[in-house]
């Protein structure tokens, strides 16, 4: 089973503030912080890159060999 033990987060409660925090306390709403070589902790929507691009190795979720361009684009929501 694919786990990372730790999450960077920014939570609300203490802004600008980065806590290591297990991965399984994610809770809706926190900020990750993620870096180079780092494992994404969960299922997480980009909302900011400071690059010029972001290649995601998601070789473990869909078996392709190839990483695959992230971008923060809006992503309609019909909940919304």
């Amino acid at each position: 089973e694919y786990e990372p033990e730790i999450a960077k987060v920014v939570r609300q409660n203490r802004p600008g503030q980065i806590q290591r925090i297990k991965a399984r306390e994610l809770v809706p709403g926190d900020i990750v912080e993620v870096a180079v070589g780092d494992k994404v902790p969960a299922d997480i929507r980009i909302t900011t890159i400071h690059s010029t691009t972001l290649r995601v190795d998601q070789s473990l979720l869909t078996g392709e060999s190839v990483s695959v361009i992230k971008h923060t684009d809006p992503v309609p929501d019909p909940r919304a």
